[in-house]
């Protein structure tokens, strides 16, 4: 009788563990956002990434934000093990001042309810408006999400500049990583304090290129101390190169020009209704 008391506490055991170990986990890329000064009667969102790192499918169920002044969308299907699902907060800012604004996720992984947090100060005039920065790397916020010259030529050095925000707690180191050879960087500043602003300014080196044509490649922004590289902080770089350009007076001199005798043509009414008709154009070479 004991013997079979024992085996059945040991199933219910296994069973449990077996449970708790088979079961999905919802994992945030942050719970707390400062969005710093936003504008009045100006909606501002925040993004979050949810992550399943169980072994479960994850279904967030249920989303209720702190009060009407805060709307909120998520994905709705299943987040399968290792994949990834947004969740946006979208607050009206139609109050004045500073606030305090949660919501709270349901969903089907343990525990139930995490609570997610996002302070700021809503003024009429922004010093530093985020929502001139829409792309959003965890706390870190910028005007540009891709990098994309226009036409260039191999002489031509043109420069992009990346707008930032700090919108984390700490002091922003900017960093680009795996930046390719042929653009270099200038940070102003390079510490970015809480709420802060700055650039990055990237200055295409053509001289650095070996080819000409498109050529399509990515640096990733770092968004905090020893940040690894992932499709999350990707920046994708695109240029196009043209070959050289002719710029001094004595290959300008000698390059061919051509001269067309009329620029015009006229027909008159007759030989409009004829079956064939004809002018002559003289083309001429004036350069040398």
């Amino acid at each position: 009788m004991q013997l079979k008391y024992l085996l059945s506490v040991i199933i219910a055991i296994f069973t449990i563990c077996l449970s708790a170990s088979s079961q999905p986990h919802l994992s945030l890329n942050r719970e707390n956002f400062y969005l710093g000064e936003i504008a009045w009667k100006q909606p501002t969102s925040v993004e979050y990434t949810v992550t399943n790192t169980g072994n479960q499918p994850l279904i967030v169920t249920d989303i209720i934000p702190s009060c009407g002044c805060v709307v909120a969308n998520w994905t709705k299907s299943p987040i399968y093990p290792g994949n990834k699902g947004t969740i946006t907060i979208t607050y009206d800012a139609k109050l004045l001042g500073h606030f305090h604004k949660s919501a709270s996720i349901y969903s089907n992984a343990s525990p139930q309810a995490i609570h997610l947090n996002f302070t700021g100060v809503t003024v009429q005039k922004p010093k530093n408006d985020v929502n001139a920065y829409p792309y959003i790397f965890e706390q870190i916020r910028t005007d540009k999400n891709e990098i994309t010259f226009p036409l260039v030529y191999r002489e031509q050095h043109p420069v992009i500049t990346l707008n930032l925000i700090n919108l984390s707690d700490q002091p922003y180191k900017p960093e680009l990583i795996h930046l390719p050879s042929f653009l270099k960087i200038t940070k102003k500043p390079h510490i970015l304090q809480k709420g802060e602003k700055g650039t990055i300014e990237l200055t295409l080196e053509t001289d650095q290129l070996n080819e000409e044509g498109l050529i399509q490649t990515s640096t990733y922004l770092s968004r905090f101390q020893n940040d690894e590289i992932s499709k999350d902080n990707e920046i994708p770089i695109s240029v196009m190169v043209l070959p050289h350009i002719l710029q001094k007076d004595e290959q300008i001199k000698d390059i061919p020009v051509i001269t067309l005798s009329e620029t015009n043509l006229v027909f008159n009414i007759k030989s409009i209704n004829a079956d064939e008709t004809s002018q002559i154009i003289t083309i001429a070479n004036t350069g040398k």
